[in-house]
Protein backbone atom coordinates (compact mmCIF):
# COMPACT_ATOMS: atom_id res chain seq x y z
CA UNK A 1 0.00 0.00 0.00
CA UNK A 2 1.35 3.48 -1.33
CA UNK A 3 0.19 6.74 0.20
CA UNK A 4 0.61 10.04 -1.67
CA UNK A 5 -0.91 12.79 1.43
CA UNK A 6 -0.97 16.50 0.31
CA UNK A 7 -0.21 18.87 2.89
CA UNK A 8 -2.34 21.73 4.24
CA UNK A 9 -0.99 24.72 3.43
CA UNK A 10 -2.44 28.81 3.58
CA UNK A 11 -1.96 32.31 1.69
CA UNK A 12 -3.34 35.55 1.45
CA UNK A 13 -5.59 36.62 -0.38
CA UNK A 14 -4.30 38.05 -4.12
CA UNK A 15 -1.02 36.50 -3.94
CA UNK A 16 0.08 33.27 -5.64
CA UNK A 17 -0.10 29.59 -4.40
CA UNK A 18 2.82 28.57 -2.60
CA UNK A 19 4.94 25.36 -3.58
CA UNK A 20 3.07 22.69 -2.88
CA UNK A 21 4.38 19.61 -0.54
CA UNK A 22 3.44 16.71 0.74
CA UNK A 23 4.21 12.94 1.75
CA UNK A 24 4.53 9.76 0.50
CA UNK A 25 4.23 6.74 2.48
CA UNK A 26 4.50 3.03 2.15
CA UNK A 27 7.88 2.91 -0.43
CA UNK A 28 9.76 -0.04 0.10
CA UNK A 29 12.75 -1.57 -1.80
CA UNK A 30 14.56 1.52 -2.88
CA UNK A 31 12.13 2.30 -5.61
CA UNK A 32 12.00 5.82 -6.82
CA UNK A 33 8.75 7.51 -6.60
CA UNK A 34 7.77 11.14 -6.33
CA UNK A 35 4.65 13.11 -6.22
CA UNK A 36 3.13 16.48 -7.91
CA UNK A 37 0.55 18.83 -6.23
CA UNK A 38 -2.11 20.72 -7.94
CA UNK A 39 -5.07 23.37 -6.95
CA UNK A 40 -7.56 25.24 -9.23
CA UNK A 41 -7.41 28.73 -6.66
CA UNK A 42 -5.32 31.39 -8.42
CA UNK A 43 -4.16 34.70 -7.17
CA UNK A 44 -7.62 36.31 -8.06
CA UNK A 45 -9.64 33.32 -6.61
CA UNK A 46 -11.60 34.50 -3.15
CA UNK A 47 -11.06 33.68 0.44
CA UNK A 48 -12.05 30.01 0.86
CA UNK A 49 -11.22 27.07 0.56
CA UNK A 50 -9.43 24.57 -2.07
CA UNK A 51 -8.37 21.26 -2.29
CA UNK A 52 -4.44 20.15 -2.72
CA UNK A 53 -4.77 17.14 -5.18
CA UNK A 54 -1.66 14.61 -4.91
CA UNK A 55 -0.66 12.87 -8.03
CA UNK A 56 2.53 10.68 -9.16
CA UNK A 57 4.72 12.19 -10.54
CA UNK A 58 7.29 9.61 -11.35
CA UNK A 59 8.62 6.12 -10.07
CA UNK A 60 9.21 2.60 -10.30
CA UNK A 61 7.72 -0.20 -10.25
CA UNK A 62 4.53 1.20 -9.29
CA UNK A 63 2.57 -1.90 -10.33
CA UNK A 64 3.85 -3.31 -7.18
CA UNK A 65 1.92 -0.84 -4.82
CA UNK A 66 -1.40 -0.06 -4.35
CA UNK A 67 -2.03 3.80 -4.28
CA UNK A 68 -4.30 5.98 -2.36
CA UNK A 69 -4.69 9.81 -2.10
CA UNK A 70 -4.92 12.22 0.06
CA UNK A 71 -6.16 15.38 -0.67
CA UNK A 72 -4.86 18.81 1.22
CA UNK A 73 -6.10 22.01 1.56
CA UNK A 74 -5.25 25.65 0.65
CA UNK A 75 -6.85 28.13 2.91
CA UNK A 76 -7.14 31.15 1.11
CA UNK A 77 -7.16 34.04 4.18
CA UNK A 78 -8.56 37.76 3.77
CA UNK A 79 -6.07 40.35 3.10
CA UNK A 80 -5.66 43.11 4.94
CA UNK A 81 -7.68 46.77 3.86
CA UNK A 82 -7.01 49.92 5.72
CA UNK A 83 -9.69 52.86 5.17
CA UNK A 84 -8.53 56.11 6.46
CA UNK A 85 -10.96 59.27 6.84
CA UNK A 86 -9.89 62.35 4.95
CA UNK A 87 -9.34 65.12 8.13
CA UNK A 88 -11.55 67.85 7.28
CA UNK A 89 -11.89 71.63 8.54
CA UNK A 90 -14.70 74.19 8.83
CA UNK A 91 -15.43 77.13 10.41
CA UNK A 92 -17.86 77.05 13.43
CA UNK A 93 -21.34 77.78 12.35
CA UNK A 94 -20.86 75.66 9.36
CA UNK A 95 -22.44 72.02 8.90
CA UNK A 96 -20.71 69.61 7.56
CA UNK A 97 -22.35 66.70 5.63
CA UNK A 98 -20.37 63.87 4.18
CA UNK A 99 -20.78 62.72 0.75
CA UNK A 100 -18.86 59.10 1.85
CA UNK A 101 -16.41 59.52 -0.63
CA UNK A 102 -13.98 61.59 1.83
CA UNK A 103 -11.34 58.61 2.58
CA UNK A 104 -8.20 56.26 1.71
CA UNK A 105 -7.85 53.19 1.78
CA UNK A 106 -4.76 50.76 1.14
CA UNK A 107 -4.11 47.08 0.28
CA UNK A 108 -6.86 46.61 -2.60
CA UNK A 109 -5.63 44.04 -4.99
CA UNK A 110 -7.04 42.22 -8.11
CA UNK A 111 -8.92 45.52 -9.33
CA UNK A 112 -11.36 45.27 -6.05
CA UNK A 113 -12.93 48.69 -4.83
CA UNK A 114 -13.81 50.78 -2.30
CA UNK A 115 -16.53 52.69 -3.69
CA UNK A 116 -18.44 55.02 -0.56
CA UNK A 117 -18.07 54.95 3.69
CA UNK A 118 -20.44 56.22 5.55
CA UNK A 119 -18.52 58.83 7.53
CA UNK A 120 -20.24 59.89 11.20
CA UNK A 121 -18.39 63.16 13.12
CA UNK A 122 -20.29 64.70 16.30
CA UNK A 123 -18.41 67.94 14.94
CA UNK A 124 -20.32 67.89 11.60
CA UNK A 125 -23.09 69.85 13.75
CA UNK A 126 -23.34 73.76 13.16
CA UNK A 127 -23.42 73.92 16.85
CA UNK A 128 -20.00 71.89 17.25
CA UNK A 129 -17.13 74.65 19.25
CA UNK A 130 -13.99 75.33 18.54
CA UNK A 131 -13.04 74.60 22.01
CA UNK A 132 -13.96 70.91 21.41
CA UNK A 133 -12.19 70.66 18.21
CA UNK A 134 -10.50 68.50 17.03
CA UNK A 135 -13.62 65.77 16.27
CA UNK A 136 -13.02 62.28 15.39
CA UNK A 137 -14.68 61.69 11.54
CA UNK A 138 -15.58 57.77 11.86
CA UNK A 139 -15.86 55.69 9.24
CA UNK A 140 -17.46 52.20 8.70
CA UNK A 141 -19.53 50.54 6.54
CA UNK A 142 -17.84 50.31 3.70
CA UNK A 143 -19.35 49.51 0.06
CA UNK A 144 -17.81 48.23 -2.91
CA UNK A 145 -16.20 45.04 -4.56
CA UNK A 146 -14.81 42.07 -3.50
CA UNK A 147 -14.75 43.28 0.25
CA UNK A 148 -15.52 40.07 1.05
CA UNK A 149 -12.01 38.80 1.02
CA UNK A 150 -10.69 41.49 3.23
CA UNK A 151 -10.20 42.13 6.98
CA UNK A 152 -10.84 45.79 7.27
CA UNK A 153 -9.47 48.46 9.81
CA UNK A 154 -11.12 51.56 9.82
CA UNK A 155 -8.85 54.50 10.62
CA UNK A 156 -10.62 57.66 12.29
CA UNK A 157 -10.01 61.01 10.72
CA UNK A 158 -10.37 64.49 12.54
CA UNK A 159 -12.60 67.41 11.85
CA UNK A 160 -11.31 70.63 12.83
CA UNK A 161 -13.55 73.58 13.79
CA UNK A 162 -11.90 76.92 13.03
CA UNK A 163 -13.07 80.23 14.66
CA UNK A 164 -15.80 82.20 11.97
CA UNK A 165 -14.77 85.46 10.76
CA UNK A 166 -17.32 88.16 11.51
CA UNK A 167 -19.23 89.62 8.65
CA UNK A 168 -20.99 93.08 9.47
CA UNK A 169 -24.71 92.64 8.66
CA UNK A 170 -25.60 96.51 9.39
CA UNK A 171 -24.24 99.83 10.18
CA UNK A 172 -26.99 102.73 11.01
CA UNK A 173 -26.15 106.42 12.20
CA UNK A 174 -28.78 107.20 15.15
CA UNK A 175 -28.14 111.03 16.33
CA UNK A 176 -24.30 111.06 16.75
CA UNK A 177 -23.86 107.43 16.85
CA UNK A 178 -22.81 104.77 14.55
CA UNK A 179 -24.76 101.20 15.18
CA UNK A 180 -23.61 98.59 13.70
CA UNK A 181 -23.89 94.73 13.93
CA UNK A 182 -22.51 91.77 12.85
CA UNK A 183 -22.41 87.93 12.87
CA UNK A 184 -21.06 85.94 15.99
CA UNK A 185 -20.65 82.92 18.12
CA UNK A 186 -21.19 82.77 21.37
CA UNK A 187 -17.74 81.04 22.05
CA UNK A 188 -16.20 83.99 20.76
CA UNK A 189 -14.59 87.45 21.45
CA UNK A 190 -14.58 90.59 18.99
CA UNK A 191 -12.76 93.38 19.39
CA UNK A 192 -13.99 96.81 17.16
CA UNK A 193 -11.25 98.72 15.36
CA UNK A 194 -11.53 101.23 13.39
CA UNK A 195 -9.41 103.77 11.01
CA UNK A 196 -9.25 107.46 9.20
CA UNK A 197 -7.47 106.11 6.18
CA UNK A 198 -7.50 102.89 4.80
CA UNK A 199 -4.31 103.39 2.76
CA UNK A 200 -1.79 103.23 5.72
CA UNK A 201 -3.36 99.68 7.15
CA UNK A 202 -3.48 101.10 10.55
CA UNK A 203 -6.34 100.20 12.66
CA UNK A 204 -7.14 101.89 16.35
CA UNK A 205 -8.95 99.40 18.59
CA UNK A 206 -11.73 100.87 19.71
CA UNK A 207 -13.02 100.01 23.26
CA UNK A 208 -13.16 96.87 24.76
CA UNK A 209 -13.70 92.75 23.93
CA UNK A 210 -16.90 92.73 23.56
CA UNK A 211 -18.10 88.40 24.32
CA UNK A 212 -20.76 87.47 21.88
CA UNK A 213 -24.37 86.11 23.78
CA UNK A 214 -26.05 85.45 20.57
CA UNK A 215 -25.99 84.54 17.07
CA UNK A 216 -24.78 88.06 16.28
CA UNK A 217 -23.85 91.27 18.27
CA UNK A 218 -23.75 95.45 18.30
CA UNK A 219 -21.51 98.00 19.20
CA UNK A 220 -21.67 101.67 18.67
CA UNK A 221 -19.21 104.58 18.22
CA UNK A 222 -19.55 108.07 18.62
CA UNK A 223 -19.07 110.05 15.15
CA UNK A 224 -16.13 112.14 15.59
CA UNK A 225 -14.92 112.49 12.20
CA UNK A 226 -16.68 112.23 8.97
CA UNK A 227 -14.98 109.80 7.45
CA UNK A 228 -14.41 106.81 9.62
CA UNK A 229 -13.56 102.89 8.76
CA UNK A 230 -14.79 100.17 11.19
CA UNK A 231 -14.00 96.06 11.25
CA UNK A 232 -15.15 93.69 13.68
CA UNK A 233 -11.95 90.54 14.05
CA UNK A 234 -11.78 87.81 16.54
CA UNK A 235 -10.49 88.99 19.70
CA UNK A 236 -6.51 87.20 20.23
Amino acid sequence: LLTIRAANTNRVYGQVNPLFTGTIVGVTNGDNITAAYSCSATVISPVGAYPVVPGISEGTDLTNYTITYADGTLTINPAALTVMASNRTKAYGQTVTFAGTEFSAGGLVNGDTVTNVTLTSSGAAATATVAGSPYAIVPGAALGTGLTNYTITYVNGTLTVTPSQPAILSANQSGNLIIFTWSAATTQTYQIQCTTDLSQGTWTILGGPIAATNSTATASDFITNSQMFYRVVLAP
